[in-house]
């Protein structure tokens, strides 16, 4: 159980890492306005109206991080079950922790980092100044990130406006639950338990899946407030 529990972690750190590209285009795609005037190729960009800039750095980066950590939760769960955790409450409790790290470094800091050194790249003109100033004096590089980091609030915003809808006309709307109900009674009822499974028996709410997306929530708005 050490050995396992040691290398489910290892594949849970890897994944972490490997997720960081996809996290840090969504959000540099966030301060795209600022992008398209640093680099030629985006410059079509800038030529487009104000809707179709504020629906590329509005909409997209929320959505494509909603949809890149649709799947995530399960991905973890095998990598808890793979550690042989023998209760169910331990087994959501790690699918917590580990969603929870995820969403923090993912939805949070690889954002906030990546829209922030996009804004101090605008400011110091380009990136290679930002490195060789970096270099010579790391006081006034740590000053501009801490001006500029508040830049990456458009995502923030978004994110939590979607979240916020999309959480409730979900919880409402139960289309995923109606879908699962009509393939259960189509597929696994066939026998008596089936058919009262499938008919009766209702669908459970993981608390390790559901309670990081709003502990992420709450430390977006805690590390705001502190801005503010």
């Amino acid at each position: 159980m050490k050995v396992r529990y040691l290398l489910s972690w290892a594949a849970n750190i890897g994944l972490i890492i490997l997720w960081a590209v996809p996290v840090a285009f969504a959000g540099a795609v966030s301060n795209v306005d600022t992008l398209c005037v640093n680099y030629q190729w985006l410059a079509w960009v800038c030529n487009t109206p104000p809707t179709v800039q504020g629906i590329i750095q509005g909409v997209f980066p929320p959505l494509f991080i909603a949809i890149l950590f649709l799947l995530l939760p399960y991905f973890l769960r095998a990598l808890a079950w793979f550690e042989n955790i023998t209760r169910y409450s331990r087994l959501s409790l790690s699918v917590y922790k580990r969603y929870y790290l995820f969403l923090v470094i993912h939805g949070f800091l690889i954002i906030t980092l990546s829209a922030g050194l996009t804004a101090s790249a605008n400011a110091l003109q380009n990136t290679a100044k930002l490195a060789s100033d970096f270099a010579n004096d790391p006081k006034h590089v740590v000053e501009s990130l801490a001006k500029y980091l508040p830049d990456a609030n458009i995502f923030f915003l978004t994110y939590m406006i979607q979240q916020g809808f999309t959480g409730a006309a979900s919880a409402l709307l139960q289309a995923a639950s109606l879908v699962i109900f009509f393939i259960q009674r189509l597929f696994f009822g066939q026998t008596p338990r089936g058919a009262f499974t499938a008919r009766f028996v209702m669908p459970m709410v993981d608390f390790g899946e559901m309670l990081p997306r709003i502990s992420l929530l709450a430390t977006i708005a805690i590390a705001y407030s502190v801005i503010a």
